[in-house]
């Protein structure tokens, strides 16, 4: 009777060593969740960068060419300029004049143009600048959190190999068809990895059906052991 007791408590505890195992495995697993937000922060970080990047590019061009059709005027101008002094008529003197004059005055109005684009440009390279300190923040927001949950992966690496030995040492205590039931049970239980059963009354509160009078005797005799004829799991009584 001892030694089948001693046994049932030898599988109680290999089954909190094997519980902790899960739960590290899923604590580790679930650290990588935890870096999506960093990430989706530097996802978005750089789409508003390389828009903000696009918008300054799209206003200094916008600034170029206005600049271009500047020059080119002048380079009219200079050219109309060279025809007054061949003019061979008043009235082909006063049309140079006229379109010198249009030069003159679309030039005027597109060097205002320039002038008010350039406060755009301006603001589109704060907007720029603002993006670039965004994206570091978010980097290094992502590059902290890489950290944090490197360091607490390896501290639960250690947990989970020491766990790994106390397993060894408890299932080298466990008589080996005793640890085989154990073994096919849990294999056969994966998702929630639960080898043993605790009677509570007079239910496993695994599958939460009745056991039998007889039964009932017979776990609290503890001269073998006892599975639920339902969920086929070791029963242990509730201490």
């Amino acid at each position: 009777m001892a030694d089948v007791k001693a046994t049932i408590a030898k599988l109680v505890d290999l089954q909190k060593v094997d519980y902790r195992v899960i739960e590290l495995k899923k604590k580790k697993d679930d650290l990588d969740g935890g870096l999506v937000v960093s990430k989706k922060a530097v996802d978005a970080a750089k789409i508003a960068l390389e828009a903000a990047h696009k918008a300054a590019q799209e206003a200094k061009a916008h600034v170029h060419r206005k600049e271009m059709d500047v020059s080119e005027r002048e380079e009219q101008i200079r050219q109309l300029n060279g025809k007054l002094g061949s003019a061979t008529s008043n009235k082909e003197y006063a049309g140079i004049l006229l379109k010198i004059g249009e030069h003159k005055a679309e030039n005027g109005k597109t060097e205002t143009d320039i002038l008010m684009a350039m406060d755009e440009v301006e603001a589109k390279d704060k907007l720029h600048e603002d993006a670039k300190s965004k994206m570091r923040d978010a980097e290094a927001g992502l590059r902290d959190a890489e950290a944090k949950i490197a360091a607490q992966k390896a501290a639960m690496e250690a947990d989970a190999a020491a766990a790994a030995a106390e397993r060894v040492a408890i299932a080298a205590e466990v008589p080996a068809e005793a640890l085989r039931v154990y073994e096919r049970i849990r294999a056969g239980n994966k998702r929630s990895g639960t080898a043993v059963a605790v009677v509570h009354g007079e239910y496993c509160q695994e599958c939460q059906m009745a056991i039998t009078a007889h039964e009932l005797t017979e776990l609290i005799q503890g001269q073998k052991l006892m599975m639920c004829r339902t969920c086929q799991r070791i029963l242990v009584l509730e201490t």
